[in-house]
């Protein structure tokens, strides 16, 4: 049922026996609901006095670990703002902590970042998305670092640390990249080392300066796993040697994902703490024995990580490498003061705002507002807009170790409730009606505005962000395209979720609505389209067939158009014809009528007058002397030669001559007749 506000997704799918098309047995559809605003609470511990503070100022409220977040955007959109308290990095995946970004950013919701040991950049968010959201940055300057510091990391080489992740590294890869990146973090002139420790131990990394990176990754190299797991020793080795160290601070990260010999580990590592050595512990998987490294971390005075992800490792050992050597935490009692006045802190006496114990270092974003401020001006509240939503980073805890005294503070459940509700989506406007029209490629996002009385809202500048399946998104303005309403087009062939959040200028709240896009739209015909079928075989010049009329297809036409009908085949067997009768005419007709005219003793008249003209010229076309019998086929062929060769030579004479310029009739005449005998 529809039991909660938010953008739902319902998936309906449909079995058939003798269906041959499975791709379109799928229906699926995101629907909206509006209910009571509830709000997102995790934590790995959760805090009571948190939730019934809120429960008591009627926010709704569901708490949930990190493990237990909603997967993907659409499981987060029915809360109106999401809470972390204390929540370390290395908890969640990049995946998760992006969600996060654009749940706030292009669906308008809230977020409340809440501090603590494992919040921040003490918790490994420094880069993170997370810290993008956040109105406030979580890197420190130099002059925050300590002024020198003695790091050795205690490693767990025992075999089963060369078991392959699912990433294809084994947990001492990731622990050997672990490593790296945190001396990249760190003042090139602090000392770090690596005790690596199974049944024995040995220095893999002797001290060394942070700097000499090429030979701390050269020694790194060379760690394998191999045999038992016995810690004492290496502890002993660790302290007897930071024992001589001159160092501002001293401390040891312990990893080991098993289980190690007994020993007396609290006077070991109660000895450390004498000598200043502060030891922090991560344990991996669920074969470490985590009650032991939470006693070790609690007796060194250090921080204890746990983790059934060994990729999570470089992000847990950057963490504490930033809390150890940069100060991120400041634990001191101090009362917040004002930096500036907002409707979350309406009605709050500010003369009577309880002292914290300590916080996280942070500095302030440009463009955030900072509310409270803690020792040096640091940041305690600061809000801003990110996006379509609102984010607050509170850098103190509101539990019973920095918050203490704000817990019995009669109006701290008016301050926590009213920081809440700043940061929740505002509440949709009811007199939008948002619809989807679908096409086969592209659907048309529709906004109808009306007012309760009817009256249609013109003019408003409305856009719509749109998150698409494979994560991108896109913002398109809604152009009004009659009274109240508005339209814009957007691309839609890719299947899967689409999300439209709908916003515009001052009273439009962002709302969130969407569809889905299971299978291919050519495949939701489920009926023959006959007038699609008609409109091809018109086109054609055919026609539809109907029942029992199938094997007409296959019978031969009686009449219609061929090949022999068209007019250009006529034309061709013409002009091939008409070619020839001209080869024939010129190649055998004209040349025996030739010989015939002079076997008579047909020629030209001398005309008189031709001044200048040779004797040879007049005497051109005499004929040869032929005998009247008929001639054979050699003697025939041999006159036509002669006659050929004797009119050419003609030719070439009155050429001559006439380019010599004596012209009269007579050799005009004679030119004309050799002309037509050639042609």
């Amino acid at each position: 049922g529809f039991s909660e506000e938010g953008v739902h997704r319902y998936t309906i799918i449909v079995e058939g026996r003798r269906d041959p098309i499975t791709v379109n047995n799928e229906a699926e559809a995101l629907v909206r609901v509006t209910g009571q605003p509830t709000v997102l609470y995790v934590a790995g511990d959760p805090a009571d006095t948190i939730l019934q503070a809120l429960g008591r100022q009627g926010i709704n409220v569901r708490s949930v670990s990190t493990e237990r977040m909603p997967a993907d955007i659409n499981g987060l959109i029915p809360y109106d703002s999401v809470i972390f308290d204390n929540v370390p990095a290395y908890d969640l995946s990049v995946a998760r902590m992006e969600m996060i970004e654009r749940y706030v950013r292009d669906t308008g919701g809230g977020f409340i970042m809440i501090g603590g040991d494992a919040s921040f950049g003490a918790g490994g968010y420094y880069g993170t998305p997370i810290e993008k959201t956040l109105p406030v940055d979580m890197d420190v300057t130099s002059a925050m670092k300590v002024p020198s510091l003695a790091m050795v990391f205690v490693i767990d080489k025992s075999g089963s640390m060369g078991s392959v992740e699912v990433s294809g590294l084994s947990k001492l890869d990731l622990v050997k990249e672990a490593v790296i990146a945190s001396i990249e973090i760190m003042n090139q002139f602090y000392t770090i080392g690596l005790l690596a420790f199974d049944a024995d131990y040995e220095w893999t990394v002797p001290l060394t300066q942070a700097g000499n990176r090429a030979q701390i990754t050269a020694d790194l190299s060379r760690l394998s796993s191999g045999g038992g797991t016995v810690l004492e020793g290496a502890l002993n080795e660790a302290r007897r040697t930071l024992e001589v160290q001159e160092a501002a601070v001293k401390h040891l990260i312990v990893l080991s994902d098993g289980l190690t010999s007994d020993a007396d580990f609290e006077g070991i590592v109660r000895g450390m703490a004498e000598e200043s050595i502060t030891v922090s512990t991560v344990s991996i998987g669920s074969s470490s024995d985590r009650e032991l490294m939470r006693n070790i971390a609690e007796w060194g005075g250090g921080r204890s990580y746990h983790t059934t992800d060994s990729s999570s490792v470089p992000r847990i050992f950057t963490s504490e490498t930033t809390i150890v050597s940069r100060n991120l935490i400041v634990e001191e009692d101090f009362i917040p003061t004002v930096s500036a006045i907002t409707p979350i802190l309406q009605g709050i006496q500010l003369d009577q705002i309880p002292p914290l114990r300590g916080f996280v270092l942070t500095y302030q974003k440009n463009g955030a507002q900072q509310i409270l401020s803690g020792i040096g001006a640091n940041p305690v509240l600061s809000t801003w807009q990110y996006g379509l939503g609102r984010s607050a980073a509170f850098t103190s805890d509101l539990r019973a170790k920095w918050g203490e005294p704000w817990i019995g503070w009669s109006q701290y459940q008016q301050f926590l409730a009213q920081l809440v509700r700043w940061t929740q989506r505002p509440a949709g406007d009811s007199r939008f009606q948002i619809t989807f029209d679908q096409g086969i490629d592209s659907t048309s996002i529709v906004v109808d505005a009306v007012e309760p009385g009817g009256e249609f809202r013109n003019l408003l500048a409305l856009s719509a962000l749109v998150q698409y399946p494979n994560g991108e998104s896109d913002v398109v303005d809604l152009g009004q395209v009659g009274p109240g309403r508005y339209r814009a087009p957007i691309p839609s062939g890719t299947e899967g979720s689409y999300l439209v959040t709908v916003y515009g200028d001052a009273g439009v709240a962002p709302q969130t609505y969407g569809f889905s896009v299971p299978f291919a739209r050519e495949y939701i015909q489920f009926e023959t389209d006959f007038a699609l079928l008609e409109q091809i075989a018109t086109v054609g010049g055919g026609k539809v067939l109907g029942p029992g009329q199938g094997a007409e297809v296959f019978v031969p036409a009686s009449s219609g158009r061929t090949y022999l009908d068209t007019l250009w085949m006529w034309l061709i067997a013409a002009a091939i014809l008409a070619l020839l009768l001209e080869l024939l005419v010129k190649k055998l007709i004209l040349p025996v009528g030739t010989v015939t005219t002079s076997a008579a003793g047909g020629r030209e008249p001398h005309a008189p007058g031709m001044q200048g003209e040779p004797a040879r010229v007049a005497d051109a076309h005499a004929a040869p002397s032929v005998s009247s019998e008929p001639a054979s086929y050699e003697e025939l062929r041999k006159q036509v030669a002669d006659a050929y060769r004797r009119e050419s030579k003609t030719k070439r004479e009155f050429a001559r001559w006439y380019e010599g310029g004596e012209h009269n009739p007579v050799a005009e005449r004679k030119i004309h007749i050799a002309r037509k005998r050639r042609n």
